[in-house]
């Protein structure tokens, strides 16, 4: 879930304008995001996974959704270790829960536009 307070600690200074490019950029990627990972776990291309993983992780910490980030921590280890065990498990899950963010990103959104 989407930290709202401290999303807009931190962005609030920049601006309207900046907040929804930032909200953009992430809503903009996010379907890509996910077809990369997976399509790299469909291949078990474990060194694309956790890069892949590792940078949605990046992309989301930085939204403050503590939880879709540490889902994808663990999908990154998961390439690291070249790990399947529960790989599909994982993904579903990360996959809901980041859905769940984009729903909170497009109404923040609205509040910006």
């Amino acid at each position: 879930m989407l930290d709202i307070h401290q999303f807009e600690s931190t962005y609030g200074d920049f601006g309207a304008e900046m907040i929804s490019e930032i909200i953009d950029i992430y809503l903009a990627e996010y379907d890509q995001r996910f077809d990369l990972m997976a399509n790299n776990i469909r291949d078990l291309d474990f060194k694309s996974l956790g890069a892949n993983a590792h940078s949605f992780k990046g992309a989301t910490a930085v939204l403050y959704d503590a939880e879709v980030a540490e889902l994808a921590r663990q999908l990154e280890y998961k390439g690291k270790e070249e790990n399947a065990d529960g790989l599909m498990d994982l993904f579903t899950q990360l996959r809901a829960e980041a859905d769940k963010l984009i729903v909170q990103l497009k109404q923040l959104k609205k509040k910006y536009s």
